[in-house]
């Protein structure tokens, strides 16, 4: 509810290639290659944190706050090939 505590805005974007081939004595080969957050965008998607109450005894003002956060990966690449009979 604290727009401080709130994460940036993110838009990324993915691209899939499929080509299929179909040999005789197969019913296909697919082929897939993705590229994932193809423009490198460096975002997080979760974050947790709190408030400090007491700090090695001493009561701390509520301002006071913690956070982590969770980046996600920048470009990576995977590929499959499924071989159906």
């Amino acid at each position: 509810g604290n727009n401080q505590r709130s994460l940036d805005a993110y838009f990324i974007n993915d691209l899939k290639l499929d080509y299929n081939i179909y040999p005789s004595k197969m019913k296909s080969i697919d082929i897939q290659l993705s590229v994932n957050n193809i423009f490198n965008q460096k975002y997080m998607n979760n974050a947790y944190g709190g408030v400090s109450f007491i700090d090695n005894g001493t009561a701390t003002p509520l301002q006071e706050s913690w956070a982590y956060y969770y980046p996600q990966a920048g470009i990576n690449f995977m590929g499959r090939i499924i071989l159906n009979f």
